[in-house]
């Protein structure tokens, strides 16, 4: 799909506000044989990234000499070497995997996503500090809302917010209030 003439002008002002910024966000999208866990930490490492965001684990390929029946022994096997490297070294690399919920947390429309809902969620729940999922209903759509569930924390209680999420002129959010459940 073709931007309009007016999205063109926000995307370009949008990059403009975000290149005078402080600090620079690098994008790596490797090439296929590039994509292990090893090749992505390794070059995370070499460009000295703050922290690691990864999207599509199922775009990760598997370690030479892995041979896999099932995808969640695949998916657990990639997101334990994952822990494995960013955690063994002196400088350990803060990481956030983005992962998707599965068809079954589309089933109950007044609800909100849950932990058992992500996709093969018993590899990303056994090895997950936090576990956040953000959701989005049609009226908070029209509000320009989102909502923030921590879904699990593993060393304190897990707290929900509803955040303001504008995208014009540029990308921004703020957390609005926090949501107590009753």
């Amino acid at each position: 799909r073709c931007l309009t003439e007016e999205q063109l002008v926000i995307l370009h002002e949008s990059q403009e506000a975000r290149a005078q910024l402080p600090h620079s966000i690098k994008v790596l999208q490797p090439r296929v044989g590039e994509r292990s866990i090893a090749n992505i930490v390794a070059k995370a490492r070499e460009h000295d990234i703050d922290y690691l965001i990864i999207d599509q684990l199922s775009h990760v390929e598997d370690r030479m000499g892995t041979n896999f029946r099932e995808r969640r022994d695949r998916h657990a096997d990639r997101v334990m070497e994952l822990k494995g490297l960013i955690s063994d070294s002196a400088h350990p690399i803060p990481c956030m995997l983005a992962v998707q919920f599965n068809r079954a947390s589309q089933e109950n429309k007044s609800r909100s996503g849950d932990q058992h809902n992500i996709a093969d969620s018993a590899d990303v729940e056994r090895t997950a500090d936090i576990a956040l999922g953000l959701s989005r209903s049609e009226g908070d759509r029209i509000n320009q809302l989102m909502k923030l569930k921590e879904m699990k924390v593993r060393r304190d209680s897990a707290k929900n917010w509803e955040l303001d999420w504008r995208f014009s002129p540029f990308t921004r959010f703020a957390v609005r209030n926090e949501i107590t459940e009753v």
